[in-house]
Formats: C-alpha cells, structure tokens, sequence
C-alpha cells in the first residue's frame, strides 16, 4: 500500500480536535481513513496508587508514551497495521484491550502536544492548530469529563487551573507557528472540515488551485 496521506491535528484542550478528526474521517471516507488520538497514549503507570495517579501532571510531554506513539506513526506511514491502546480515564490506566488500526489512504492523528515534538511534525503532510477561546474550551471540557469520563466538576476544574491551562501556554500554544493550517475552533465542526477538505484537495491537487 502506498504511504498515506497524514493529518495532524492540534489545539487546546476542548477546542473540536476529535469531533474534527471524526468529521473529516467520515467525509473522506469511513473505509479509507483511520483516527489515532493522542489521549490513547498516555504512559501506562501501574506501580503508583490511584491517588499518585490523580496527582500526576497529564498535559506535559512527559506524561506521553513517546516510544510507542513514535513506532505506532512511524508504521502507520509505512502502510503497517499498529495494535492502539485505549486508555481508562477514570482510572488514570491503560486497559488491557488494544485496536487494530489498519493501513488506510488517510490518517487522522490528533491531541493537545501533537506538535510538540519536531520527529511528528515531519511525519505530517498537513498540520492544523486549532485556536479558541479558553473560556468556551474549558465549558467543552467540564461537559466531556463529567458526562464520558467519570469525573467530578470540580475535579475537572481543579486539573484546569493547575495543569491544562498553565501547560497550554506553556507547550502547546507556542507549536501553533509549525501549522499548516491556523483555524478558528468556535465554528461549527463542518465548517472547520469543509476549510481543511479545501486545503486538502489544493495540496493533492496543486494544478486545479492554478487553474
């Protein structure tokens, strides 16, 4: 199979990075696209106590398995079928259960550090930074984490002030000047597809844009 073509799709947290994903993987085609999210890699830490657990700092590089998001897109560009974690998120755990992502003709890789690291970028045959505003951000938040996450309201607004925010200032808004792509995160999810839809069929189809 020839190399698909990659996606990689940032923002703050809350800001539309997976209902876009998801959107852009149905328009172009549910057999011809995969989603890979960032969330599902998360560093697998048993030895620590659930309250170490809560404790720890999930939106800095650090808390990312890199290794194994490295060899997983590294594959997946070379037309290689991967095994995805899937993550426990209100255990703070990796589950047991993977799923098998399988060579496709598009690519989807989205999550909040996406950009961060200089080998992911160059993988990438498009980068998108999705901007919006923290306030409407944080209200996405708190309504995904209490509602499919298991988590209290103030939970959720506990880890905002102390680590999403802070770390979005501090490593994921700086990497919105690698993007391909700047849009804006309070339009409407097919809005924002249909401006990356159009980018897209420039970048595959550059003679069409001089016609």
């Amino acid at each position: 199979m020839t190399r698909p073509y990659m996606i990689g799709i940032a923002g703050i947290s809350g800001s539309g990075k997976t209902a876009l994903a998801a959107h852009l993987a149905g328009q172009l085609g549910e057999h011809q696209s995969q989603v890979i999210s960032l969330d599902a890699y998360y560093k697998h830490r048993p030895e620590l106590s659930s309250l170490e657990k809560e404790s720890l700092n999930y939106d800095e590089p650090s808390a990312i398995d890199v290794i194994l998001l490295t060899t997983h897109l590294v594959r997946l560009s070379m037309g290689l079928p991967v095994d995805k974690p899937t993550y426990n998120f209100s255990g703070h755990e990796r589950s047991k259960v993977t799923e098998r992502i399988r060579p496709s003709h598009y690519l989807l890789a989205e999550g909040h550090l996406l950009l961060h690291w200089p080998k992911f970028r160059a993988l990438f045959d498009m980068t998108i930074f999705i901007s919006i505003n923290n306030t409407t951000a944080l209200k996405r938040r708190l309504a995904r984490d209490t509602r499919d996450r298991g988590r209290s309201e103030k939970s959720v607004l506990t880890q905002w002030t102390t680590t999403v925010e802070p770390m979005f200032f501090r490593y994921i808004e700086p990497t919105q000047r690698y993007a391909n792509l700047v849009i804006n995160g309070n339009q409407p999810t097919v809005i924002m597809a249909n401006t990356v839809l159009g980018q897209i069929r420039n970048e595959k189809n550059p003679r069409a844009q001089q016609d």
